[in-house]
């Protein structure tokens, strides 16, 4: 795992841009979401056990006081050296007990610090990972939008054209595809809100130096006059009584379409279905990037500081 080293996180994170503009992907720039700060270390306790250790000592001390004091006559010294081995080995009892003590809770501190850091460090990554996942949906989106509505352009001027030539059957099957082309517009469309909206909930609350999705209303092109334009075509021939036959026989065939179910359904309320999903998803969208304006301008200046402080936390956790 990648650890998280000041050095090397400021090493990826230039300043960050001011806007990303219309749908242009900033490749050198490379975005995080920062680590959340570890919390203090909970009070940690020994099972060493006192007693284990004196008990051990003052054993043998009293057998090494009988070699040293086996050529004395005096009881007196006899006694007199057993108590100072075995006072000697309380006070070295209770310093190895003191030693062992401090050495089994410092190691349970620094494991447990250490295994605070990696989870907040993971957990930060796997964050990153998917806001870049949730951005880099939303932009690939977001370009193929318009090659909807072009597809759509072009259909409905075939239809056009088969409609002057008489043509019945082609003009309805150009109109069948310019409506399967707007209403993969109108999915991607409800995409981009729920990418925003996964990129939001991703972002919310934590330091991070991501960019909004949108900064410009314009990027997000309005099918409005292709929907006017499919909407007329289909009243000029339901009006022409060759063309509204077969509209009949082919209304009801059954059309694989997000929130259609014929292709009459479909082709009827699509215009209306798509122009409600442009204004929720361009509000969204412009609710989401003033909220991420203004994010990116509360953090740019403290992104690099919380790296700091991020850093600095964790060698004061180490050190205490």
């Amino acid at each position: 795992m990648e650890a998280f080293s000041s050095a090397g996180i400021l090493g990826k994170f230039p300043t960050l841009p001011a806007s990303r503009g219309n749908i242009s992907m900033t490749k050198e720039v490379e975005y995080f979401v920062l680590p959340i700060e570890p919390s203090v270390p909970p009070d940690f306790y020994s099972d060493v056990q006192p007693w284990r250790v004196g008990c051990s000592l003052m054993v043998v001390a009293f057998f090494l006081s009988a070699p040293l004091t086996g050529g004395s006559n005096s009881v007196g010294v006899v006694i007199s050296a057993i108590l100072v081995l075995e006072i000697g080995a309380v006070a070295l009892s209770f310093y190895i007990y003191n030693a062992r003590k401090s050495t089994q809770i410092d190691n349970q501190r620094k494991a447990w610090i250490q295994e605070q850091i990696t989870d907040r460090e993971k957990e930060a990554q796997e964050l990153s990972q998917r806001a870049r996942q949730a951005m880099d949906s939303f932009h690939s989106v977001l370009q193929n939008l318009p090659n909807f509505l072009s597809g759509a352009d072009h259909f409905l001027g075939r239809a056009e054209e088969e409609f002057q030539e008489r043509a019945y059957a082609p003009f309805w099957d150009n109109i069948e595809q310019a409506a399967m082309r707007l209403g993969s517009f109108n999915a991607n469309l409800a995409r981009l809100e729920t990418e925003t909206r996964s990129y939001n909930s991703i972002l919310n609350g934590r330091v991070h130096n991501f960019p909004p999705l949108l900064t410009q209303h314009a990027a997000v092109p309005d099918p409005s006059g292709h929907a006017d334009r499919l909407r007329q075509l289909v009243r000029k021939g339901q009006k022409d009584f060759e063309f509204a036959t077969i509209w009949e026989h082919r209304k009801t065939q059954k059309v694989i379409m997000e929130g259609f179910r014929t292709l009459g359904e479909a082709v009827n309320n699509l215009g209306l279905t798509i122009g409600d999903s442009f204004s929720r998803a361009t509000r969204t969208l412009e609710e989401s990037s003033a909220r991420q304006l203004e994010e990116q301008v509360r953090t740019r200046g403290a992104f690099e500081t919380a790296v700091t402080r991020w850093e600095d936390r964790k060698k004061y956790l180490y050190r205490s």
